[in-house]
């Protein structure tokens, strides 16, 4: 890892660190916060550093319904709740995907300092592939209120964290500031939330993390498109992954960053 002071540090993860465990459908990556905590005390990342990790870095079930917005914080905190992540010793912004009966709520957390997150902490995924649309807990959301998520999962779009603000754009949300989407997109409620991220991106922010499932050196060409744009725009993107474990290397130049103030670690699986 270069950049020894920089504010934050992206994550480009060997896929073989997300391996599933556990048992009864449950995905408890007791491995991965293993690896990556002794990986960040190897390498002195600075201890006033943000780490972003990538999206899915915890994937589960949901212990219980997830009928409503404060239904979702409770799951999210009693999934974190779980896990030792108090080990990592840092500031994170964390990847974390719970499955209640097929319904999906993909999310990034802001951790820190052991305390609660609150809906302030939490961006919600809004914006599906086209294989989530039926299952996207976010997207589902959005429909219902044409196109309008509830006030309290709005607030987790810029976090506040001690790097400075960041917003943030959960996997396949990036797509709608593409410009084949600003050119091509007529569905009304994603048009609706593209508005909203792009209010918030032109409220001050200059760094923006794009947090993915999964790169590899043909993949997420939209991705890269989207990273271009922003930073021809002033903004300093920020791509986190989970990629092959031969092409971390690689992935990592594709989605490369110029900005000094970001630091790339490549976490590989031992």
């Amino acid at each position: 890892m270069k950049a020894p002071q920089a504010r934050f540090v992206r994550l480009v993860v060997d896929e073989r660190c997300w391996a599933p465990e556990g048992e009864e459908g449950h995905s408890f990556h007791w491995n991965f916060i293993r690896v990556l905590a002794d990986e960040l005390h190897r390498v002195a990342v600075p201890p006033s550093a943000v780490i972003l990790m990538p999206a899915g870095a915890i994937t589960t079930d949901a212990e219980g319904p997830l009928s409503t917005s404060k239904d979702a914080l409770v799951r999210l905190r009693h999934t974190i709740a779980q896990f030792d992540l108090g080990r990592l010793r840092h500031e994170v912004l964390l990847g974390v995907d719970l499955n209640h009966h097929g319904t999906w709520l993909q999310s990034v957390m802001h951790l820190d300092d052991g305390r609660q997150p609150s809906f302030e902490d939490i961006t919600v995924k809004s914006y599906p592939a086209s294989s989530e649309r039926s299952t996207l807990w976010g997207w589902n959301i959005a429909w219902e209120n044409e196109g309008q998520l509830p006030a309290e999962l709005t607030r987790g779009r810029v976090i506040s964290t001690h790097a400075g603000p960041i917003l943030v754009l959960v996997c396949h949300e990036a797509v709608l500031l593409s410009n084949r989407s600003r050119s091509r997109l007529v569905d009304s409620v994603a048009m609706q939330l593209r508005e909203s991220i792009e209010a918030r991106l032109h409220s001050g922010v200059r760094f923006v993390l794009l947090a993915t499932h999964y790169l590899d050196t043909q993949s997420g060409r939209v991705f890269k498109s989207v990273a271009s744009q922003l930073e021809q725009e002033g903004f300093v993107p920020i791509v986190t992954t989970f990629a092959p474990s031969g092409q971390l290397d690689d992935v990592a130049g594709r989605f490369g960053i110029t900005a000094s103030e970001v630091a790339t670690l490549l976490v590989d699986a031992h």
